[in-house]
Protein backbone atom coordinates (compact mmCIF):
# COMPACT_ATOMS: atom_id res chain seq x y z
CA UNK A 1 0.00 0.00 0.00
CA UNK A 2 2.83 2.36 0.87
CA UNK A 3 4.58 1.69 -2.44
CA UNK A 4 1.38 2.47 -4.34
CA UNK A 5 1.02 5.75 -2.45
CA UNK A 6 4.63 6.68 -3.26
CA UNK A 7 4.07 5.86 -6.94
CA UNK A 8 0.99 8.06 -7.12
CA UNK A 9 2.75 10.86 -5.23
CA UNK A 10 5.76 10.83 -7.55
CA UNK A 11 3.59 10.59 -10.64
CA UNK A 12 1.70 13.75 -9.75
CA UNK A 13 4.88 15.46 -8.58
CA UNK A 14 6.57 14.83 -11.91
CA UNK A 15 3.70 16.36 -13.89
CA UNK A 16 5.47 19.74 -14.10
CA UNK A 17 8.65 18.14 -15.41
CA UNK A 18 6.62 16.15 -17.93
CA UNK A 19 5.67 19.29 -19.85
CA UNK A 20 9.33 19.90 -20.70
CA UNK A 21 9.72 16.32 -21.99
CA UNK A 22 6.54 16.48 -24.08
CA UNK A 23 8.13 18.61 -26.81
CA UNK A 24 9.54 15.70 -28.89
CA UNK A 25 6.22 13.89 -28.62
CA UNK A 26 4.40 16.86 -30.16
CA UNK A 27 6.31 16.25 -33.40
CA UNK A 28 5.22 12.59 -33.66
CA UNK A 29 2.18 11.24 -35.46
CA UNK A 30 -0.60 9.47 -33.59
CA UNK A 31 0.59 6.08 -34.84
CA UNK A 32 4.12 6.73 -33.58
CA UNK A 33 2.69 7.85 -30.25
CA UNK A 34 0.59 4.68 -30.15
CA UNK A 35 3.75 2.59 -30.54
CA UNK A 36 5.48 4.47 -27.72
CA UNK A 37 2.38 4.15 -25.54
CA UNK A 38 2.16 0.40 -26.11
CA UNK A 39 5.87 -0.02 -25.33
CA UNK A 40 5.35 1.73 -21.99
CA UNK A 41 2.31 -0.44 -21.21
CA UNK A 42 4.36 -3.56 -21.97
CA UNK A 43 7.22 -2.44 -19.72
CA UNK A 44 4.76 -1.83 -16.91
CA UNK A 45 3.07 -5.21 -17.38
CA UNK A 46 6.42 -7.01 -17.23
CA UNK A 47 7.79 -5.21 -14.18
CA UNK A 48 4.64 -4.84 -12.07
CA UNK A 49 4.42 -8.45 -10.78
CA UNK A 50 7.92 -8.13 -9.32
CA UNK A 51 7.59 -4.61 -7.91
CA UNK A 52 7.17 -5.88 -4.34
CA UNK A 53 10.67 -7.37 -4.37
CA UNK A 54 13.88 -5.43 -3.93
CA UNK A 55 15.65 -4.96 -7.24
CA UNK A 56 19.13 -3.98 -8.28
CA UNK A 57 20.22 -2.51 -11.61
CA UNK A 58 23.14 -4.91 -11.95
CA UNK A 59 21.75 -8.21 -10.69
CA UNK A 60 18.00 -7.93 -11.11
CA UNK A 61 15.68 -9.29 -8.43
CA UNK A 62 17.57 -9.63 -5.14
CA UNK A 63 15.27 -10.80 -2.37
CA UNK A 64 12.98 -13.20 -4.25
CA UNK A 65 12.86 -16.63 -2.61
CA UNK A 66 14.15 -19.51 -4.72
CA UNK A 67 12.38 -22.87 -4.95
CA UNK A 68 11.04 -25.19 -7.63
CA UNK A 69 7.48 -24.26 -6.71
CA UNK A 70 8.13 -20.51 -6.98
CA UNK A 71 10.06 -20.96 -10.22
CA UNK A 72 7.04 -22.69 -11.69
CA UNK A 73 4.81 -19.84 -10.51
CA UNK A 74 7.19 -17.18 -11.89
CA UNK A 75 7.23 -18.97 -15.25
CA UNK A 76 3.42 -19.02 -15.26
CA UNK A 77 3.33 -15.28 -14.49
CA UNK A 78 5.84 -14.61 -17.28
CA UNK A 79 3.69 -16.56 -19.76
CA UNK A 80 0.54 -14.72 -18.71
CA UNK A 81 2.33 -11.37 -18.93
CA UNK A 82 3.53 -12.18 -22.45
CA UNK A 83 0.02 -13.22 -23.50
CA UNK A 84 -1.42 -10.07 -21.90
CA UNK A 85 1.10 -7.89 -23.74
CA UNK A 86 0.30 -9.58 -27.03
CA UNK A 87 -3.44 -9.13 -26.60
CA UNK A 88 -3.18 -5.53 -25.41
CA UNK A 89 -0.84 -4.59 -28.24
CA UNK A 90 -3.11 -6.13 -30.82
CA UNK A 91 -6.34 -4.58 -29.57
CA UNK A 92 -5.10 -1.22 -28.29
CA UNK A 93 -3.13 -0.56 -31.48
CA UNK A 94 -6.49 -0.12 -33.20
CA UNK A 95 -8.10 1.94 -30.42
CA UNK A 96 -5.46 4.37 -29.13
CA UNK A 97 -5.10 6.45 -32.34
CA UNK A 98 -8.69 7.62 -31.90
CA UNK A 99 -7.75 9.45 -28.69
CA UNK A 100 -6.70 13.08 -28.70
CA UNK A 101 -2.98 13.55 -29.30
CA UNK A 102 -2.57 15.45 -26.03
CA UNK A 103 -4.24 12.64 -24.09
CA UNK A 104 -1.91 10.05 -25.66
CA UNK A 105 1.12 12.18 -24.77
CA UNK A 106 -0.12 12.62 -21.19
CA UNK A 107 -0.64 8.85 -20.90
CA UNK A 108 2.88 8.17 -22.22
CA UNK A 109 4.44 10.61 -19.75
CA UNK A 110 2.44 9.11 -16.90
CA UNK A 111 3.54 5.58 -17.80
CA UNK A 112 7.16 6.70 -18.19
CA UNK A 113 7.05 8.16 -14.68
CA UNK A 114 5.50 5.02 -13.23
CA UNK A 115 8.03 2.77 -15.01
CA UNK A 116 10.90 4.93 -13.77
CA UNK A 117 9.66 4.67 -10.19
CA UNK A 118 9.10 0.91 -10.31
CA UNK A 119 12.47 0.27 -11.88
Amino acid sequence: MRKLFIIVLFAFGMKANAQEVAQPYDQMSKMQLTQVYLEQVQKLALSLPYSSFTTSDTTGVVDMPQSKYLKCKRDAVAKMSAKYNETVSEKMYEIVPYADKKQIIDAILFLENINAIIK
